[in-house]
């Protein structure tokens, strides 16, 4: 059996049948051009080239235009563990006339816990939240449809730096060195698919918590994290060791200081951020998943609101994820600088566990799903609570939300979801 097997090893690092293997998994296909992207592979070198689809390449947004968005991720992998990623990236908006240029290099390895490293920089659009919670392309629709933009972007010339390093015993320390010259811009053009009522598109900045846009100005900022899970479990191979999870909390700790009078900084804040998350195996009854933060501000004597404290909202009719975003106020709504908040997020998936004792459900496989959120900042509280059902076709959810905003119900509303990642990678 281990004549066998070594055979069969020697016959996957041959040459010739790593080249076959290329020639198969290379071919490029209509949908892979529109739909899916496309992963090239070069066995023997241990390379592969990885390019978006043109779905996720261009969209539409009144800041820019019509705009063209092309990364390229290059992989070098040197071992099982060990890896380098090179992303060069291009964007380009054809009604602003900008051209922005930016790369990312990456590094993973370590050579027992699992350690990495980034680097990046360059000229290139953000989002004011960086956790990034509008979708390009769904806004692309609905800006072109009917003149409801939610992408609030700002540009930056920036550098940041990052690293993380497995340290054991369900430990990993995180840091982070970010530089940026923020500057605003204005919408670039008005035009849509149909004009209705003289309406017109919001201007190029959260103007739910801001009247004008915001002063240029540079920001240098510096975090510090960790992450543990106490009682770990990990796998040892020869050559590294991987962690298989714990039945305990992960608690997620970080705290991030505004650095002024530095490089031209004229930022100056310090923030922190505790996080505590798990999911529990109900067997028969499912799955619970939650997860508790608090946070604050200790100083805000400069905070701009890129540095904020951000809660994402949703106004598409398709869900965000359920554990980080509530999915009826307005994208901004509860950002702000309190020196206190507080965030449940909370959702119980029954798996069959009524659905599959009642006619006609236990046939179409579908399952109920539920779930609540609530958050808590200066005397401001908001909370919503959502059912649905899920697996529809395997794919779907479909959920309606009812929320609760300083003691006054909203109008309630429904998303939709899908299993099926639309949204691209953020480099």
């Amino acid at each position: 059996d281990y004549v066998k097997k070594d055979s069969l090893e020697q016959k996957r690092k041959d040459p010739h049948y790593l080249d076959s293997v290329d020639r198969v998994r290379n071919k490029v296909k209509w949908a892979d051009i529109l739909l899916l992207g496309k992963s090239i592979s070069q066995e023997r070198k241990k390379r592969t080239y990885e390019w978006e689809p043109l779905l996720n390449a261009v969209s539409f947004y009144p800041g820019e235009g019509f705009v063209v968005d092309m990364p390229l991720e290059i992989t070098q992998r040197v071992t099982d563990r060990k890896r380098h990623v090179l992303i060069p990236h291009l964007r380009y908006g054809f009604a602003s006339e900008r051209l922005y240029g930016w790369g990312t290099y990456k590094y993973f390895g370590g050579k027992k816990y699992l350690s990495t490293f980034s680097l990046s920089g360059g000229s290139r659009p953000f989002q004011y939240n960086p956790d990034n919670p509008v979708d390009p392309f769904v806004n692309s629709f609905y800006a072109l449809r009917s003149e409801d933009n939610y992408l609030k972007i700002y540009a930056a010339n920036y550098v940041r730096a990052a690293f993380s390093k497995g340290v054991g015993n369900g430990l990993i320390l995180r840091g982070v060195l970010s530089y940026q010259e923020r500057i605003p811009f204005d919408n670039a053009t008005d035009f849509s698919w149909q004009k209705t009522n003289n309406k017109t598109y919001s201007p190029n900045f959260p103007n739910e918590v801001l009247t004008a846009p915001f002063q240029r100005h540079e920001a240098l900022s510096f975090t510090v994290g960790l992450q543990y899970q106490p009682q770990t479990s990990y796998i040892e191979f020869p050559d590294r060791i991987v962690n298989i999870g714990s039945k305990w909390p992960l608690l997620n700790l970080q705290y991030t200081k505004g650095i002024p009078n530095l490089l031209g900084s004229n930022v100056d804040y310090d923030k922190w951020q505790a996080e505590l998350q798990d999911e529990w195996n109900l067997r028969l009854f499912g799955t619970f998943n939650w997860k508790y933060k608090a946070g604050g501000f200790l100083n805000t004597s400069n905070a701009p609101i890129q540095d904020w404290q951000h809660f994402a909202g949703n106004r598409f009719n398709f869900s965000g994820d359920f554990l980080n975003t509530f999915q009826l106020p307005e994208y901004y709504q509860f950002s702000n600088t309190a020196s206190l908040f507080n965030a449940v997020f909370a959702e119980y998936h029954l798996n069959g566990f009524l659905t599959n004792k009642l006619p006609f459900f236990n046939k179409l496989n579908w399952h109920l799903v539920t779930g609540a959120r609530a958050l808590w900042f200066n005397q401001q509280s908001y909370s919503e609570w959502n059912i649905g059902l899920e697996n529809i076709f395997k794919i779907l959810r479909i959920d309606m939300i009812c929320g609760v905003l300083n003691g006054n119900r909203i109008t309630p509303d429904w998303r939709i979801g899908t299993k099926i990642n639309l949204s691209r990678k953020e480099d």
